[in-house]
């Protein structure tokens, strides 16, 4: 690892961590993804804390998102109502609350990235 040099995870580390959340998501990710991920976090010790920071809000954003989603699907028409609620959509929505407010407090409590597992895809 190198040397932390800075007040923590700047932006873009901030979104490379939300991005690897992403994949990570859903199915089982190949052991090529997991080789690679294992690299990033070694890479820098900010990317470590920017996947806990990005995992945590992932956790914290996801039953909202849902309720959210789930709230608004009689509003549209059948057809609507299955995409709106589908996974990829409810991922989408996170994925944007994760860039855009990935920059909150960090607390030193939040176990290591490997022991976070990816979150599973909405049903």
């Amino acid at each position: 690892m190198t040397a932390h040099g800075g007040d923590g995870p700047n932006d873009a580390q901030r979104d490379a961590a939300a991005l690897w959340l992403m994949r990570r998501a859903g199915a089982k990710p190949s052991p090529s993804l997991e080789r690679n991920f294992a690299a990033w976090l070694d890479a820098d010790p900010d990317h470590e804390r920017a996947y806990r920071d990005a995992a945590r809000l992932w956790i914290a954003l996801e039953g909202p998102a849902l309720r959210l989603a789930r709230r608004a699907a009689p509003l549209q028409g059948r057809r609507l109502r299955r995409l709106w609620i589908s996974g990829p959509t409810v991922a989408a929505l996170v994925l944007g609350a994760l860039l855009c407010f990935g920059h909150g407090p960090r607390h030193d409590a939040t176990p290591a990235p490997s022991s976070i597992p990816a979150p599973a895809p909405a049903r």
